[in-house]
């Protein structure tokens, strides 16, 4: 169990490498109004909602998010609060990245593409099943901010 989560935690940080390179420079994520609670909702392809979560994201290190107090409004086998999570803010481009990862080896993986315009952050998003029935899917998403992490 601890060599998985040591992978998981590996990974995510690879894929906020991955995001952040693309965006190399002196600014921070919080230079451009990404810094505090959020909340998402993330809609299917027909336009209905497949979740909703809220977190608080605070600027780190050049383009990196550090992603936490994650609540899943509805959690569930496809997605949950455990999630281990971690994003990224490239302001020149006013890009926003964001994946969710569960500890289990098959747990379904959640990754947000998006834009950062007038406060809001928007775009696409993806859930791999992991192994899991019924949980793939992806659609567009908004993120705003929220009073409440």
């Amino acid at each position: 169990m601890r060599k998985t989560k040591i992978f998981i935690l590996m990974a995510l940080g690879l894929i906020v490498l991955g995001l952040t390179m693309a965006g190399c420079g002196s600014s921070t994520a919080g230079s451009s109004g990404i810094n505090g609670n959020w909340t998402a909702t993330l809609k299917n392809p027909d336009g209905s909602i497949a979740y909703q979560f809220s977190a608080t994201l605070t600027p780190a290190t050049g383009n990196i998010l550090d992603v936490t107090n994650l609540k899943v409004a509805t959690p569930g086998q496809c997605l949950s609060s455990s999630e281990a999570a971690a994003g990224s803010f490239i302001p020149t481009n006013a890009t926003f990245g964001m994946s969710m990862v569960g500890f289990a080896i098959l747990s379904p993986d959640l990754s947000l593409q998006g834009k950062l315009s007038s406060g809001t952050i928007s775009g696409t998003w993806t859930l791999s099943g992991g192994g899991i029935a019924g949980c793939p899917g992806s659609g567009t998403f908004i993120m705003q901010p929220s009073m409440a992490g």
